[in-house]
């Protein structure tokens, strides 16, 4: 009797959850809302046998050995390819046909002051879908010097999501020098710098000071973070209107780091900011994650493809990642999760001819950008 009963417990169980399921899909695909990210995601994740739940929701588990599944190519999964190939190829072909007629608008009038931006995602609901952004005598100063630096070559942005620990190219023999008339420029945030596998980094971004407690932030490993050098430049954030939540000028004098400019305070609240394309002139856009800061960058100095590798949105920083938790952190995921919606949209009407590709996705799968489940061909570009 007592076996009947739980068998019939779990019976109800199950049908619970996949009804939970099935409405936190038809939710997100209506209003693109953070909080139903986390059961469609590890849903997602099950069904096209990519990672287990277990991994998704603790990426440390993955770190100890367990082997990422690429998922099978179905007709619908290559189908989805050649539209996304396909829509990527006209929205290219229709911004080249308008070159002519804004030529170098990026570079901004002489004497301008503020600028409105606005969030390209069409399901956004927030209050106020444009800002205006102020001119930046920082970013100037410091960030403008490298526009168009890299045109037509390659890119990598390294997060420090657990599947930062699958990624198997190795430096310097692919990054310290060109291959024919390419070069792969590479761009790693925050504790990025402590993965041996991709040293040196051309460029690094910092724009918080994190938490004493953990072996990831400036304010855990401030020393190795003021001593690490880059092979282009590092990079150290402030927000003019609090300070104290990024490294100081005094930090940044010591670790010889060139500084760029953000909003006035750090944000991560609905309705997310904008990003912006004229950093060299403007301050930097974007909500939630220093790895928006460093995307705006990225595409800044002309890159023609660019690899997302470690993006993972599902806890990120290395060895202590899993123990960050409760509802406040998932909540903020789901923000970084809708901000990075809203990069595929900003980058698709700002960076048209950009092609950018999410390196063995996890909160990334289905945002909108290329999928590829093993490493860069890097030798072959």
């Amino acid at each position: 009797m007592t076996l009947l009963f739980l068998a019939k417990c779990r019976v109800v169980r199950c049908f619970f959850l996949l009804l939970c399921a099935c409405c936190g899909r038809l939710f997100l695909r209506a209003n693109d809302h953070p909080r139903v990210f986390w059961v469609l995601a590890a849903v997602e994740a099950q069904r096209d046998d990519a990672v287990g739940s277990d991994a998704f929701f603790f990426p440390a588990r993955e770190q100890r050995g367990k082997r990422i599944v690429v998922p099978k190519e179905t007709k619908k999964t290559f189908s989805r390819k050649k539209m996304l190939r396909e829509e990527f190829k006209k929205r290219c072909e229709a911004s080249r046909a308008k070159v002519s007629e804004e030529e170098e608008e990026e570079e901004g009038e002489e004497g301008e002051e503020e600028r409105r931006v606005c969030l390209r995602n069409p399901n956004d609901e927030g209050k106020s879908k444009c800002v205006a952004v102020q001119e930046s005598t920082t970013n100037k100063r410091n960030v403008k010097a490298f526009w168009k630096k890299h045109v037509e070559d390659v890119g990598a942005l390294f997060c420090t999501g657990s599947t930062l620990d699958a990624y198997g190219v190795r430096h310097p023999a692919l990054y310290n020098g060109t291959r024919g008339k390419q070069r792969v420029v590479t761009v790693g945030v925050n504790a990025a710098i402590f993965n041996e596998k991709i040293q040196p980094l051309d460029y690094t971004f910092l724009q918080d000071r994190g938490s004493k407690s953990g072996d990831t932030s400036f304010a855990s490993n401030r020393a190795a973070m003021i001593a690490y050098e880059p092979r282009e430049a590092k990079f150290f954030g402030f927000f003019p209107g609090q300070r104290n939540f990024s490294p100081s000028d005094e930090d940044a004098e010591r670790a010889n780091a060139t500084q760029y400019e953000g909003w006035r305070k750090p944000h991560c609240a609905n309705p997310l900011l904008p990003l912006v394309k004229d950093v060299g002139n403007f301050v930097f856009g974007g909500s939630c994650s220093t790895s928006f800061a460093a995307l705006q960058f990225i595409l800044y100095t002309g890159v023609k493809k660019l690899y997302l590798i470690g993006c993972d949105v599902v806890g990120g920083y290395g060895h202590s990642a899993h123990k960050y938790g409760g509802k406040s952190r998932r909540v903020e995921l789901g923000k970084q999760r809708k901000m990075w919606r809203e990069s595929y949209f900003w980058t698709s009407t700002e960076y048209p001819c950009a092609e950018i590709i999410a390196v063995r996705p996890k909160g990334l799968r289905k945002v909108g950008f290329f999928e590829r489940f093993s490493d860069p061909p890097f030798v072959e570009v």
